[in-house]
């Protein structure tokens, strides 16, 4: 209810160290349960490449940007299957660029949804 979508938000968050989560080329990974999303950002922070592993099975890779944002997934690696989408928000310099997922994550009798921001970035002007 009180949640803050910051890639919608009208109000620029100060530009402070501790809000940019990730910088211009550097790479990292969020961990959901088997599901690994691993994203690299580009030098020009406008592309993200997202790589999904199941079970530490590659099970796919997209590079969003602009032009194709969103990265809709369908996966399963023996009793493990994760099913949604991973979108690209870029945002005006003043505010935070995010790469947003929802997806849900199943793998023998235990399940989850998430939906939410995965990683943050200012783009410099």
């Amino acid at each position: 209810m009180f949640g803050l979508n910051l890639a919608q938000s009208q109000t620029p968050l100060p530009k402070v160290e501790q809000v940019l989560l990730v910088k211009p080329g550097e790479s990292n990974s969020r961990q959901f349960g088997d599901l690994v999303i691993n994203y690299t950002l580009a030098s020009r922070p406008i592309a993200v490449q997202c790589t999904l592993f199941v079970s530490s099975q590659f099970v796919g890779i997209r590079t969003l940007s602009a032009l194709s944002p969103i990265y809709k997934f369908d996966v399963q690696v023996g009793l493990s299957k994760a099913t949604g989408s991973v979108t690209l928000l870029l945002a005006n310099p003043d505010l935070v660029s995010t790469l947003a997922g929802s997806f849900s994550y199943t793998a023998n009798s235990t399940s989850f949804v998430f939906k939410g921001d995965i990683v943050g970035w200012y783009i410099k002007q």
